[in-house]
């Protein structure tokens, strides 16, 4: 079961900390035989190393995504409205600069689907 998580805390320092956390399952189908279009042959359990290499490369791509949108001032997660609900008192002094300074932070985790 996919289960994706996120935080948004402005810190003492006026410094926005946005927290992704993604648990995601998977598992590997083997291709090289016959079978139906409907139907996939389960390859067995997943090695970790193929889940610590899919667990390095979404995070990069999610951290990708981010600067990229905000090099472009794109709020890519709503960032600023979360913390405008949750910061009411304070998101006036950061609104301005709170997405250029948001530190991303990203936990993937991958799971077997046995």
């Amino acid at each position: 079961r996919n289960s994706p998580k996120t935080r948004c805390k402005l810190e003492a320092d006026n410094h926005v900390r946005y927290r992704v956390s993604l648990t995601m399952t998977a598992g590997l189908l083997d291709f090289s035989g016959a079978f139906s279009k409907t139907d996939g042959v389960d390859a067995g359990d997943v090695p970790s190393i193929a889940f610590a290499a899919a667990e390095k490369q979404l995070s990069a791509q999610i951290h990708t995504a981010f600067e990229k949108a905000r090099g472009v001032g794109c709020d890519l997660f709503g960032i600023l409205g979360e913390l405008q609900k949750q910061e009411r008192t304070r998101f006036a002094d950061v609104k301005n600069t709170a997405l250029q300074d948001v530190i991303l932070d990203v936990s993937v985790r991958f799971q077997g689907v046995r």
